[in-house]
């Protein structure tokens, strides 16, 4: 062979290989599904399902970064990850279609996206923006309960549940309030509690929304809990009081804002009406819902410091999601060739994610895939 040419190495030992690769797949498995179950209170087919295809795509692009890894051609070394990340992604596609999903590509998009932009001179002056999470925050806000309120056919359908109970308003009012009926006009008085005034009516709701918030996020981070002590460095009795207070701390912190979000999505327009003369002649439209809900997305300073870009992340996600379906609606060649669209961009999404492994979870590159994170490539 001529210098440079690609030399193939052969792959690990075969058993070895494959264990490792049903290692990957029985922790992405589990860490998907237990979760999820506990969430929905049960687990579903669809659970199942989809805990499958991810577990396969962290399994097969384990078995493929190892035997990539192994061949001394540089290009193939370097590229591993990303070459494990397309082949695992595209398993996992035809397991569970259900993962070109408007808001599984649009997630993983804007990670990948994050990660090609970081280190440019781009990237440093975006991260150098104070409070850039709660500003995204504030914008997402702005879309999305101004859709749940008026338009919720342009939301995602499991998402518009989520906030239909945690927004902890009767369907009637809900119904009441989606177009195309008539905007509710000001001050929203049809909504509230019989004698309760606005800021009455505003306080009981942020607590039943406190008590709905506990009821999700207890168990959500109790697995989280139970995961982080059952890992080697966390035996100690130093390390488990550490986890347990960033257990309690993490539920309070993520039950007040996601309380504070939906209350303040039906409180503050009132309150901002009470300083104007005119408030609202036409009543609640959805340019005045987007001039308003944005309030809602200074709930982001209540979380911790550390979750708020995550938080921002995901409700960006569902933010694009529903400009996206307007736009569907309006679009039959989008409707023809979003299924090619979603499935590349979910590949090379994925793709990315993986070259950049250094920049995701620990629990993930470190604990599933068995990633040494703490060396740079060669």
């Amino acid at each position: 062979r001529t210098e440079g040419s690609l030399s193939v190495q052969p792959p690990p030992a075969f058993v070895p290989l494959m264990l490792s690769g049903i290692k990957s797949f029985s922790k992405a498995f589990v860490l998907y599904a237990l979760p999820m179950s506990l969430l929905r209170r049960k687990a579903t087919k669809s659970i199942l399902r989809r805990a499958g295809a991810l577990a396969s795509f962290m399994g097969v692009a384990k078995v493929t970064q190892a035997i990539l890894s192994s061949q001394t051609n540089p290009i193939l070394k370097y590229y591993a990850q990303a070459i494990a990340g397309a082949v695992g992604s595209s398993v996992a596609l035809s397991l569970d279609n259900g993962l070109s999903y408007n808001t599984v590509v649009i997630y993983f998009a804007i990670r990948a996206a994050r990660c090609l932009i970081d280190d440019t001179e781009q990237g440093v002056k975006l991260s150098n923006i104070p409070f850039m999470s709660t500003l995204i925050m504030c914008l997402s806000a702005s879309q999305i309960l101004s859709c749940w309120i008026r338009y919720p056919n342009e939301l995602d359908p499991n998402y518009r549940k989520f906030l239909d109970y945690q927004g902890g308003r009767p369907r009637w009012v809900l119904n009441r309030a989606a177009a195309p009926n008539a905007a509710y006009p000001f001050p929203y008085y049809s909504i509230r509690k019989p004698n309760c005034g606005l800021f009455t009516d505003t306080f009981y709701f942020f607590l039943a929304g406190m008590k709905r918030a506990v009821k999700l996020y207890g168990p959500l981070y109790a697995t989280y809990f139970v995961f982080g002590i059952c890992q080697p460095r966390n035996h100690s009795s130093e390390r488990v009081l550490k986890l347990f207070s960033s257990f309690l701390s993490n539920i309070w912190h993520s039950s007040l804002f996601l309380a504070f979000y939906c209350a303040s999505a039906w409180a503050w327009y009132p309150i901002v009406g009470r300083l104007m003369v005119n408030p609202a002649p036409r009543g609640a439209t959805r340019a005045l819902l987007r001039r308003t809900c944005w309030f809602s997305g200074l709930a982001t300073l209540l979380e911790r410091k550390e979750r708020r870009s995550l938080l921002a992340t995901y409700c960006a996600t569902y933010a694009l999601d529903s400009i996206w379906r307007r736009v569907e609606m309006n679009s039959y060649l989008l409707q023809q060739i979003k299924p090619l669209i979603t499935s590349l961009l979910l590949v090379s999404s994925c793709s990315v994610l993986l070259h950049y492994y250094k920049k995701q979870p620990t629990l993930i590159t470190k604990w599933v895939l068995g990633l040494k994170v703490d060396q740079d490539k060669e």
